[in-house]
């Protein structure tokens, strides 16, 4: 992961916008990139200023920067010691400027360091848990509140039940919609390339996750719906992530740290 690789195309999709360039390279050399995350500090141009987020619940450290031509994300965080309910959140995201004109992901990602402390008497919902990804919200179902946004999110789960463990998932969500597709597990710092794709005209997302520079290793998962999907979201946002969950444990001092490290970034091949 340490040494660049050019990444192939691995899917190509035409959204029923017509939108399918691709936007802006770094370099002559690299035509196709968004974002090699060559430069020494994060580009304005290409990615929108974060706010307030790492200042949220019980977050101990916040990291978003370039380190080795790498845009790294982490995130940790802390659970309260008076409960056995509930769980603190925190997250490091970085949102792509003009999400509205991406249709597609493709990233090198990898995790770093991870970290989860459960809580054996907190016994309400997931475990201690990291989650890094793609995040987005791509369409409105009709009623142009946010409630109706629909986003489809790859996420790298990471959790205290099974901690030498990524888990690769899809996840659809608004409008009334709930769907998780597993696609991959793998040992957790395996390097991955991975395409998140909308599908306007067939009405449905693609992902596509592969070991990097082990195109055989490909899995590739299809998720249809079928709401109305011509409006643009209430609140369009697409995002590179990592959070942190750690459960509320009056019994133990529950952590969760996330590392995540992208590169190459593509969007709308």
């Amino acid at each position: 992961m340490r040494v660049k690789v050019v990444v192939f195309s691995l899917l190509t999709i035409l959204p029923a916008t017509g939108f399918s360039q691709k936007t802006g390279g770094t370099s002559p050399t690299d035509p196709g990139y968004y974002d090699t995350f060559s430069r020494p500090w994060i580009d304005p141009a290409k990615w929108l200023d974060v706010g307030p987020w790492c200042a949220q619940g019980t977050t101990l450290e916040c990291v978003r920067e370039i380190q080795n031509g790498r845009l790294r994300l982490e995130i940790r965080n802390m659970g309260a010691t008076n409960s056995d309910s509930g769980f603190q959140f925190a997250d490091s995201p970085q949102p792509f400027v003009n999400p509205s004109s991406i249709f597609s992901i493709t990233a090198d990602v990898q995790l770093g360091r991870v970290t989860v402390v459960g809580c054996p008497t907190n016994l309400t919902g997931q475990p201690t848990r990291v989650v890094s990804g793609f995040d987005g919200s791509f369409f409105n179902t009709g009623s142009l509140n946010q409630a109706d946004d629909v986003s489809d999110n790859v996420t790298f789960w990471v959790d205290a039940s099974n901690p030498k463990t990524l888990q690769v998932i899809n996840w659809m969500s608004g409008s009334g919609l709930g769907v998780a597709t597993p696609i991959a597990n793998y040992p957790i710092e395996t390097p991955l390339t991975v395409t998140n794709a909308w599908d306007q005209r067939n009405h449905r997302f693609i992902t596509i996750v592969q070991v990097k520079g082990d195109p055989g290793s490909a899995r590739r998962v299809v998720i249809p719906y079928s709401v109305a999907d011509t409006a643009l979201p209430a609140f369009p946002y697409k995002q590179l992530d990592a959070s942190a969950y750690s459960l509320n444990c009056a019994s133990t001092q529950t952590f969760a740290e996330d590392e995540v490290f992208f590169d190459n970034v593509i969007i709308n091949q």
